[in-house]
Protein backbone atom coordinates (compact mmCIF):
# COMPACT_ATOMS: atom_id res chain seq x y z
CA UNK A 1 0.00 0.00 0.00
CA UNK A 2 2.90 2.40 0.70
CA UNK A 3 6.25 2.92 -0.97
CA UNK A 4 9.40 2.34 1.08
CA UNK A 5 9.86 6.12 1.48
CA UNK A 6 6.29 6.39 2.80
CA UNK A 7 6.82 3.53 5.26
CA UNK A 8 9.77 5.43 6.75
CA UNK A 9 7.59 8.55 7.03
CA UNK A 10 4.77 6.56 8.65
CA UNK A 11 7.19 5.20 11.24
CA UNK A 12 8.15 8.76 12.18
CA UNK A 13 4.46 9.61 12.65
CA UNK A 14 3.61 6.41 14.52
CA UNK A 15 5.57 7.48 17.58
CA UNK A 16 4.58 4.51 19.77
CA UNK A 17 4.89 1.92 16.97
CA UNK A 18 1.40 0.44 17.26
CA UNK A 19 0.66 0.85 13.51
CA UNK A 20 -2.12 3.32 14.23
CA UNK A 21 -2.05 7.08 14.31
CA UNK A 22 -4.03 9.52 16.38
CA UNK A 23 -4.01 13.29 16.67
CA UNK A 24 -1.47 13.36 19.50
CA UNK A 25 0.92 11.08 17.64
CA UNK A 26 0.53 13.04 14.41
CA UNK A 27 1.35 16.27 16.22
CA UNK A 28 4.48 14.75 17.80
CA UNK A 29 5.52 13.10 14.54
CA UNK A 30 5.08 16.33 12.59
CA UNK A 31 7.05 18.22 15.25
CA UNK A 32 9.87 15.66 14.99
CA UNK A 33 9.86 15.95 11.20
CA UNK A 34 10.01 19.75 11.34
CA UNK A 35 12.89 19.73 13.80
CA UNK A 36 14.78 17.26 11.64
CA UNK A 37 14.12 19.34 8.52
CA UNK A 38 15.11 22.60 10.18
CA UNK A 39 18.34 21.14 11.54
CA UNK A 40 19.10 19.64 8.14
CA UNK A 41 18.49 22.96 6.32
CA UNK A 42 20.60 24.91 8.78
CA UNK A 43 23.61 22.65 8.14
CA UNK A 44 24.35 24.82 5.08
CA UNK A 45 24.05 28.08 7.05
CA UNK A 46 27.74 28.95 6.77
CA UNK A 47 27.64 32.11 8.90
CA UNK A 48 25.14 30.70 11.48
CA UNK A 49 22.72 33.63 11.16
CA UNK A 50 19.70 31.27 10.82
CA UNK A 51 18.85 32.55 7.37
CA UNK A 52 20.06 31.26 4.04
CA UNK A 53 21.39 33.18 1.08
CA UNK A 54 20.92 31.77 -2.40
CA UNK A 55 24.50 30.52 -2.28
CA UNK A 56 23.88 28.66 0.99
CA UNK A 57 20.45 27.42 -0.07
CA UNK A 58 21.82 26.03 -3.34
CA UNK A 59 24.05 23.71 -1.30
CA UNK A 60 20.91 21.85 -0.19
CA UNK A 61 19.04 21.87 -3.51
CA UNK A 62 20.48 19.69 -6.27
CA UNK A 63 21.16 21.24 -9.66
CA UNK A 64 19.04 19.73 -12.43
CA UNK A 65 20.93 21.20 -15.36
CA UNK A 66 24.49 21.85 -16.47
CA UNK A 67 23.38 25.29 -17.63
CA UNK A 68 24.13 27.87 -14.93
CA UNK A 69 23.26 31.55 -14.78
CA UNK A 70 25.81 34.33 -14.29
CA UNK A 71 25.89 33.63 -10.54
CA UNK A 72 26.53 29.89 -10.98
CA UNK A 73 23.03 28.57 -10.17
CA UNK A 74 20.74 26.51 -12.37
CA UNK A 75 17.00 27.11 -12.92
CA UNK A 76 16.06 24.52 -10.29
CA UNK A 77 18.12 26.02 -7.47
CA UNK A 78 17.12 29.61 -8.28
CA UNK A 79 13.46 28.65 -8.75
CA UNK A 80 13.23 26.91 -5.38
CA UNK A 81 14.93 29.84 -3.68
CA UNK A 82 12.58 32.37 -5.27
CA UNK A 83 9.55 30.27 -4.33
CA UNK A 84 10.65 29.86 -0.71
CA UNK A 85 11.78 33.50 -0.22
CA UNK A 86 8.20 34.62 0.46
CA UNK A 87 9.05 38.17 1.53
CA UNK A 88 11.56 38.59 -1.34
CA UNK A 89 14.31 39.96 0.92
CA UNK A 90 17.02 37.75 -0.59
CA UNK A 91 17.12 35.33 2.36
CA UNK A 92 15.24 32.24 3.47
CA UNK A 93 14.63 32.77 7.19
CA UNK A 94 13.35 30.30 9.77
CA UNK A 95 9.73 31.32 9.28
CA UNK A 96 9.97 30.80 5.54
CA UNK A 97 11.75 27.46 5.97
CA UNK A 98 9.12 26.17 8.36
CA UNK A 99 6.10 27.60 6.56
CA UNK A 100 6.69 25.74 3.33
CA UNK A 101 7.76 22.54 5.06
CA UNK A 102 4.95 22.53 7.60
CA UNK A 103 2.34 22.61 4.86
CA UNK A 104 3.97 19.72 3.00
CA UNK A 105 4.44 17.56 6.08
CA UNK A 106 0.88 18.25 7.26
CA UNK A 107 -0.55 17.29 3.86
CA UNK A 108 1.52 14.12 3.75
CA UNK A 109 0.61 13.19 7.33
CA UNK A 110 -3.07 13.63 6.58
CA UNK A 111 -2.73 11.52 3.44
CA UNK A 112 -1.05 8.72 5.36
CA UNK A 113 -3.60 8.97 8.17
CA UNK A 114 -6.51 8.84 5.70
CA UNK A 115 -4.98 5.79 4.00
CA UNK A 116 -4.72 4.02 7.35
CA UNK A 117 -8.31 4.96 8.16
CA UNK A 118 -9.41 3.36 4.89
CA UNK A 119 -7.63 0.16 5.88
CA UNK A 120 -9.61 0.09 9.13
CA UNK A 121 -12.84 0.81 7.21
CA UNK A 122 -12.46 -2.44 5.25
CA UNK A 123 -14.95 -4.26 7.47
CA UNK A 124 -15.08 -7.48 5.43
CA UNK A 125 -11.26 -7.60 5.00
CA UNK A 126 -11.37 -8.05 1.23
CA UNK A 127 -8.75 -5.30 0.63
CA UNK A 128 -11.35 -3.25 -1.22
CA UNK A 129 -13.19 -0.18 0.03
CA UNK A 130 -16.73 0.06 -1.25
CA UNK A 131 -18.82 3.20 -1.25
CA UNK A 132 -20.72 1.96 1.81
CA UNK A 133 -17.50 1.32 3.73
CA UNK A 134 -16.16 4.72 2.69
CA UNK A 135 -19.32 6.56 3.70
CA UNK A 136 -19.35 4.70 7.04
CA UNK A 137 -16.33 6.86 7.90
CA UNK A 138 -18.31 10.03 7.18
CA UNK A 139 -21.73 9.90 5.57
CA UNK A 140 -21.22 13.44 4.23
CA UNK A 141 -18.11 12.45 2.25
CA UNK A 142 -19.92 11.33 -0.91
CA UNK A 143 -18.40 14.18 -2.99
CA UNK A 144 -14.98 13.03 -1.80
CA UNK A 145 -15.81 9.45 -2.77
CA UNK A 146 -16.90 10.56 -6.23
CA UNK A 147 -13.70 12.54 -6.75
CA UNK A 148 -11.49 9.72 -5.45
CA UNK A 149 -12.98 6.85 -7.44
CA UNK A 150 -13.66 8.79 -10.66
CA UNK A 151 -16.47 6.47 -11.74
CA UNK A 152 -14.99 3.25 -10.36
CA UNK A 153 -16.99 1.14 -7.93
CA UNK A 154 -14.32 0.75 -5.25
CA UNK A 155 -10.87 1.68 -3.98
CA UNK A 156 -8.31 -1.10 -3.72
CA UNK A 157 -6.37 -0.75 -0.48
CA UNK A 158 -3.14 -1.37 -2.37
CA UNK A 159 -3.96 1.84 -4.28
CA UNK A 160 -5.40 3.90 -1.42
CA UNK A 161 -2.44 6.26 -1.07
CA UNK A 162 -2.18 7.21 -4.77
CA UNK A 163 -5.98 7.39 -5.02
CA UNK A 164 -6.23 9.82 -2.11
CA UNK A 165 -3.10 11.75 -3.15
CA UNK A 166 -5.07 14.14 -5.35
CA UNK A 167 -7.54 15.13 -2.64
CA UNK A 168 -7.23 18.50 -0.92
CA UNK A 169 -6.57 18.87 2.80
CA UNK A 170 -10.21 19.85 3.25
CA UNK A 171 -11.34 16.68 1.49
CA UNK A 172 -8.91 14.49 3.44
CA UNK A 173 -10.12 16.05 6.67
CA UNK A 174 -13.59 14.67 5.92
CA UNK A 175 -12.04 11.25 6.49
CA UNK A 176 -9.51 12.03 9.19
CA UNK A 177 -11.69 14.30 11.35
CA UNK A 178 -14.81 12.11 11.19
Amino acid sequence: MFAQYDVKFIKTLDVNGDLETNETELRQGIRNQLLFFLNDKLKVDQNNDQRLTLKEYALSVPARSDEKDEDGFDWHQRGHFQRDDKNKDGFIDLTEMLGHTTKGIKERAMLVHASLILKKADTNNDSVITKDEFLAINKEAEPVWNKAVKGNSHIELSNAYPTLYWLSIKELSMLTDA
